[in-house]
């Protein structure tokens, strides 16, 4: 194949886990910073956010490219 073949197909995976991810993870975040903020931990809120919104973000962009 060359590489005019391949970069369509890379361009549409790059963008499937890019979107997925930050949309699962983004969600993930925004539920872990309430659960925070619902505990009375507020200030700990963005880092349960994006912890909670890697560890789903990952995966969910890995089973893009799968």
């Amino acid at each position: 194949m060359t590489y005019k073949e391949i970069l369509p197909i890379w361009w549409s995976m790059f963008w499937r886990a890019a979107i997925g991810g930050f949309v699962a993870g983004a969600i993930a975040g925004g539920i872990a910073g309430i659960i925070a903020a619902i505990l009375g931990y507020p200030q700990a809120g963005p880092t349960w956010g994006a912890i909670a919104g890697t560890l789903v973000g990952i995966p969910i962009s890995l089973w893009a490219f799968k």
